[in-house]
């Protein structure tokens, strides 16, 4: 497809699902994609980023060559550029042959002391995946998520309590999905139990899910 009928139906937002579609059948799209992420405004941008962050998480290995081009929007002035990158080249990590993830991973860590709780979110999404390529990033990443509870967030220029309870909602999520593999399975049953009695509960469920599912299996392990 050419450029312009690309941009195009970038410029349709009705038009997403066939555009995500195209992207995963033609790799001319993804520098296309790439360019209008940098140089184009408005919702060809956005619809391109979208579009990406699709394709990253359908097909990691045909945007793979271009790791360091998605990862370069992990420092993008726009908000809404820079937390689509932070997933995009998490679902990248799937090929990561080359160990890109070296590279970006300082830019990356400090996401998981953002105040923001979008940028914050995206990170503690990205991390099953993170551990499941890279395995060693545990050390570092759970001692942040478990000592999170002590910062906090801001929403407009202000503290916000509302944000600090997704926060927590969104770590007991990952929790949940990496207690098979994890070295932390005490300190991460220690923090689900702060949450047992909280006044929201939607947290209250979700740490009891995973006090239950660490008593049905029996773990014992902790960090060496």
């Amino acid at each position: 497809m050419e450029k312009d009928a690309i941009l195009d139906m970038l410029k349709n937002k009705s038009d997403f699902t066939s555009a995500v579609r195209c992207a995963l059948e033609d790799t001319q799209w993804i520098p296309i994609l790439l360019y209008s992420i940098k140089e184009e405004k408005g919702t060809v941008k956005y619809q391109a980023e979208k579009v990406l962050r699709e394709v990253c998480r359908e097909k990691p290995n045909v945007v793979y060559p271009f790791f360091m081009d998605v990862a370069h929007f992990l420092q993008h002035e726009n908000n809404f550029i820079r937390w689509g990158a932070e997933l995009s080249v998490v679902y990248l990590l799937k090929a990561d042959q080359e160990r890109h993830w070296l590279d970006i991973r300082e830019a990356y860590l400090r996401f998981f002391s953002s105040r923001s709780i979008a940028e914050f979110g995206n990170a503690v999404a990205g991390v099953p995946a993170i551990l499941e390529a890279y395995p060693e990033e545990e050390k570092e990443i759970l001692p942040l998520l478990l000592k999170r509870e002590k910062y906090v967030f801001t929403r407009r220029g202000e503290e916000s309590p509302q944000c600090a309870d997704i926060a927590a909602g969104q770590i007991l999520d990952c929790f949940l999905q990496i207690l098979e593999c994890t070295q932390y399975n005490k300190e991460i049953v220690a923090f689900a139990q702060k949450y047992t009695k909280h006044g929201k509960k939607q947290l209250r469920t979700k740490a009891m899910k995973i006090l239950k599912y660490v008593e049905n299996t029996k773990f014992e392990k902790g960090p060496t």
